[in-house]
């Protein structure tokens, strides 16, 4: 799929629904390899103002998953998956057990 001009897009526009189209362009969006490390620098600087500024002493896990590289320093980890606790996704993950995570909280 790639635009040629304007006119494409907007014919594009007009072919398509547009709620799937706009889904194809921000995924091309987010893809781009400048964005993709500019989110991670972004969320990394978050983490280090919540460690240091909004929450200081409430401990910071790393999600091994996916997020282990947003500061050098964690208290520890964890390991979620994206669709955890989502509605309709209530089963109970063996792999994913994380009891330590309630015992940090505790």
């Amino acid at each position: 799929w790639r635009l040629q001009s304007p006119g494409d897009a907007m014919e594009e526009l007009e072919r398509k629904p547009k709620g799937n189209l706009l889904r194809k362009l921000k995924r091309r969006e987010r893809a781009g390899l400048y964005n993709v490390l500019r989110s991670i620098y972004e969320d990394s600087l978050f983490v280090r103002e919540l460690r240091e500024d909004i929450l200081p002493g409430i401990p910071v896990l790393a999600n091994l998953r996916c997020g282990a590289w947003y500061s050098p320093r964690f208290d520890g980890d964890c390991y979620f998956k994206s669709t955890d606790g989502h509605c309709g996704k209530w089963q109970f993950s063996f792999t994913r057990l994380n009891a330590h995570v309630a015992r940090t909280a505790a």
